[in-house]
């Protein structure tokens, strides 16, 4: 069973990782969720999370069916104007901006952010570290040992830092071989809309989480398997794939790890 403290540790670890991420979906969210009554919220997560453990689905269901998605304009259809260069302004100036593109973000209830962190610990950390060296993005915080601080309420590296870094060792190494006279390219890639593109089964890992934590990593995939089903019903995903949740912090682990042979 994961105990109180496991639970609370994980709420304030997403507490932390979405004040200074700035994710402001989830930081309105927790800023509901936490009033007098947070610890016997907590409290309760921990009895549901026992129940689903021993075969239980009863408290977990209602949390799965709250869950729905929340549509970001990503980029705006560009008009033909007469008008040369742009004026950005917070004023409206037109009666209609016309989308071109949009990002789905899960909404769903704080205790299934909890669980994603709470995944996190027990397996998706696991998966980081099979993860090589030269891999800088979503990589968790961890000690000299290797391993995820007990106490600590960080959670995954400062991006920003490890951009720099990835950004100055690419650049540095280019340069070292152009020195001794090799050719160099350097190849920007981007993977088209990757976490609804790719088709990933939680399955594939089950034989990490270990024997004490495989029905954790099946909550997971349950809530994994409603989205997807939520987004294509709304004729957003195609049907029958196995998306990545944009919003969940347990998702930028499986993004990183569907990519390890590549």
């Amino acid at each position: 069973m994961i105990n109180l403290d496991e639970i609370i540790l994980a709420y304030k670890r997403l507490k932390s990782h979405v004040y200074h991420e700035n994710s402001l979906q989830v930081l309105m969210k927790v800023a509901e969720y936490e009033d007098e009554t947070i610890e016997s919220k907590l409290q309760a997560l921990m009895v549901k999370l026992d129940k689903y453990k021993n075969n239980d689905k009863s408290e977990i269901l209602p949390l799965l069916d709250e869950i729905t998605y929340n549509l970001m304009p990503k980029s705006f259809q560009n008009e033909n104007s007469e008008e040369k260069g742009f004026l950005y302004t917070n004023q409206n100036r037109k009666d209609v901006y016309k989308v071109d593109r949009v990002t789905t973000f899960i909404n769903c209830p704080v205790e299934i952010h909890i669980i994603s962190v709470l995944w996190i610990k027990f397996i998706g950390t696991l998966l980081d570290q099979e993860l090589g060296e030269f891999c800088f993005g979503n990589r968790l915080q961890r000690n000299s040992d290797n391993d995820i601080e007990d106490k600590s309420i960080k959670l995954f590296k400062k991006y920003y830092i490890n951009y720099s870094e990835w950004r100055d060792r690419g650049i540095k190494t280019a340069k070292d071989l152009h020195e001794i006279g090799l050719d160099v390219a350097i190849l920007n890639i981007d993977i088209k809309n990757y976490y609804h593109s790719i088709d990933f089964d939680l399955d594939k890992i089950i034989t990490k989480a270990g024997e004490e934590m495989i029905w954790l990593n099946n909550l997971m995939k349950e809530v994994h398997v409603k989205y997807a089903q939520i987004l294509e019903s709304a004729g957003l995903i195609e049907g029958g794939k196995n998306i990545l949740p944009i919003g969940l912090l347990s998702s930028a682990i499986l993004a990183n790890h569907y990519l390890i042979s590549f």
